[in-house]
């Protein structure tokens, strides 16, 4: 017996198959002769993970915990076969569920902060993440995944120090020095994170990562040609970076050979290739046959990357549900109430500081804010998810779990609190600006969080005809939006959107200031002078030189924003008038 387990141990280490299968073989005599031998069950499955036999592995650990119930590493044995499967929602489960049975076993603890992460959970993921770097000071591999994890929290300070702890651990790594950078670019700090790029460079000169980080900040901060000569960089160490491939269709088109538009096809048609990299290919094309406006070409490869995206989505368990969103806007609707508003005032903060640019996805949002950063009272921190964030936390501080349960038993000091941590994670952005902006246009979902906390804030609230809304959002790679990859979820999306922004408009004890993304565009100095105001500021004509402003800009309207005002994107829904007719009678003017 001993000796059979020190060669399952060595083969386990080692990942010898001819190991593996002489102690599967020992195994699956034992569950022959016992079936119900739910350690041994165990083992085959651990056994067949390491081997890849991924379905066998979850047929074994299933057994495992049918006859152990009570056993926590079962389950987290069988989580990680799940997570490889890809079913990332029933792995957290599993985890969740092995760390219920024993609270300091860190293997399910690491493993659900992982994915908890890896699924943008940002707030589940840092109590567990936590427990284990604190279990375990020497695992930088986790502390790591804490850094990352307060960085998307929007704890910068904290994020540095976690992340220069891991890079104390591990002085030759590159990506926590990677991470550091992106961090000291959320901030501002341009020169100090293109220095600390160009040495983790140093330490790991073919890392891709760390190239695409320094190019996309190089383009954000409007050196476009270092950044395009960067994304060239990246494909001479790698022919085969989709990512590289993608950014140039969308930045640089005229560069591209028809030699590059060949490797782009093939990887966009190599199914061994990331999926969402594989859409994003099939996305620049669409961009550049837009330049070139052959739309019907252009159509198809938007179809083409919507449909990899939205199968992807359903395969994990992310589909966009339209009767659940419509629950959920029924139930915003039904929180934030004038009763709510009204016994909730007194305990408000009476900040000015943030400004709060609020819309659909591609409706001008951008824009709006490069003009106000331009200010020089105003710094544009881009978007933010802090109010989410905020609201998350409540609803987890919840015994139910439930937003409306939560609100409804709201005390004035936990307002006060969650004013004042948005506050500071404001000023580790910036220390100094009177104002900051926030540009998230998922939080018109949160105006009336935003309006509890602070009724004296800014809210500017981005317009724009609905069929170019649709068009962009389809035409377009927005990271992690399910419901853009498909018109008619767009045109939900847009109903929904309206139906809650007339409530907000009826019931908001804060003023909601509309900006018409036509408007702006064809009179600019009027609009941008109105905004300016609305937000308590003096008129700046450097407002109206939005385009040369030197700030860190990294969303998909760069390098819109980066050319002074042009009308080419008003109406261009009617050059897609055939892929879009299913939906133009559902997108009424809002």
């Amino acid at each position: 017996m001993s000796e059979m387990f020190s060669l399952l141990q060595d083969g386990l280490s080692t990942k010898d198959p001819h190991k593996l299968q002489q102690a599967e073989s020992y195994y699956q005599r034992i569950v022959q002769s016992d079936p119900s031998n739910a350690k041994a069950w165990h083992i085959l499955s651990v056994i067949a993970q390491t081997l890849n036999q991924l379905d066998r592995a979850e047929t074994c650990s299933t057994h495992a915990i049918r006859l152990s119930p009570d056993v926590a590493e079962f389950y987290n044995t069988h989580g990680v076969t799940l997570a490889i499967k890809g079913s990332i929602p029933q792995a957290i489960g599993c985890f969740r569920k092995s760390v219920a049975l024993a609270p300091d076993f860190l293997p399910a603890l690491d493993n659900l902060g992982r994915y908890l992460q890896e699924s943008d959970r940002f707030l589940e993921a840092e109590p567990p993440l936590r427990q284990v770097a604190d279990a375990q000071p020497a695992n930088y591999t986790t502390i790591f995944r804490l850094g990352q994890t307060l960085h998307a929290l929007g704890k910068l300070n904290k994020a540095l120090s976690v992340l220069y702890q891991v890079h104390e651990l591990q002085p030759q790594l590159a990506e926590p020095l990677a991470e550091i950078g992106r961090v000291l670019a959320a901030r501002g700090q341009i020169a100090e994170a293109l220095s600390i790029f160009e040495q983790a460079l140093e330490l790991k000169p073919l890392s891709e990562t760390t190239h695409l980080s320094l190019c996309h900040l190089l383009y954000g901060i409007g050196a476009v040609d270092r950044s395009i000569e960067c994304y060239w960089n990246v494909l001479n160490h790698n022919p085969q970076s989709a990512r590289a491939y993608v950014n140039l269709a969308l930045k640089s088109p005229a560069h591209l050979q028809d030699s590059d538009h060949s490797s782009m096809t093939a990887l966009a048609a190599d199914k061994t290739v990331n999926v969402k990299h594989r859409a994003g290919l099939h996305y620049g094309k669409a961009a550049i046959a837009g330049r070139q406006r052959d739309y019907d070409q252009a159509a198809f490869h938007a179809t083409q990357a919507n449909a990899l995206l939205k199968s992807d989505s359903v395969k994990k368990g992310y589909a966009f549900d339209a009767k659940r969103h419509h629950n959920y806007v029924s139930n915003l609707m039904s929180i934030f109430c004038d009763d709510h508003f009204a016994r909730t005032r007194p305990f408000a903060n009476p900040s000015q500081r943030p400004i709060f640019i609020v819309g659909m996805p591609r409706s001008g949002t951008s824009l709006v804010e490069q003009i106000l950063a331009s200010h020089p009272d105003v710094f544009g921190a881009g978007e933010l998810r802090l109010i989410r964030f905020s609201l998350e936390r409540l609803m987890l501080n919840d015994k139910t779990g439930d937003l409306s349960n939560a609100l409804r038993s709201i005390r004035g000091q936990t307002i006060r609190q969650a004013a004042a941590e948005h506050l500071t994670r404001l000023a580790e952005l910036h220390q100094t600006s009177e104002r900051v902006t926030d540009k998230l246009p998922e939080n018109y979902f949160h105006l009336g969080w935003i309006a509890t906390l602070f009724p004296q804030a800014t809210v500017l609230h981005c317009r724009r005809d609905p069929r170019d809304i649709a068009l962009s959002c389809w035409i377009t790679r927005l990271v992690e939006v399910h419901w853009s990859y498909d018109l008619e979820d767009i045109a939900i999306n847009l109903q929904q959107y309206n139906r809650l922004m007339c409530y907000w408009k009826d019931h908001l004890p804060i003023n909601v200031f509309d900006v018409q993304y036509e408007n702006l565009v064809n009179n600019t100095e009027v609009e941008s002078r109105r905004m300016v105001e609305a937000c308590g500021l003096p008129w700046k004509s450097e407002c109206l030189k939005f385009h040369s402003t030197q700030r860190t800009l990294l969303t998909a309207s760069t390098g819109q924003v980066r050319q002074p005002i042009y009308q080419g994107s008003i109406g261009k829904w009617k050059h897609y008038e055939k892929p879009l007719a299913p939906i133009l009678d559902a997108l009424e003017p809002i």
